[in-house]
């Protein structure tokens, strides 16, 4: 019996990472892949945060994945071609919005 209540109180760690990881390309997001790398895989928690994971770590796509720990993309993070000059970067936003798909 004490099993059973065991497995309840840990039902709400279990739910901290959505069970579905999304695997993402440059090829899938042409131009607007925002990354220096060409793949990673996105993933959404529970609390709202999203991460991207690619060779070599995992970085967050959001503030509350930045409030947990897990560092800036800035390393891996795209210039935007569209203005050489000004430090612009490529959005992230269709990565943040793909983890959000299959996000509880």
């Amino acid at each position: 019996m004490k099993w059973i209540y065991a497995a309840a109180l840990m039902l709400p760690l279990s739910g901290c990472l959505s069970d579905e990881r999304k695997e993402v390309s440059a090829a899938e997001f042409g131009d607007a892949w925002p990354l220096t790398v060409d793949r990673g895989t996105v993933d959404c928690w529970n609390d709202g945060s999203r991460t991207v994971s690619v060779t070599g770590g995992t970085y967050a796509l959001n503030g509350p994945a930045t409030a947990k720990g897990y560092p800036r993309i800035d390393p891996i993070w795209r210039d935007d071609p569209r203005y050489p000059d000004m430090g612009m970067k490529v959005s992230i936003q269709p990565l943040i919005e793909r983890a959000g798909q299959f996000c509880p």
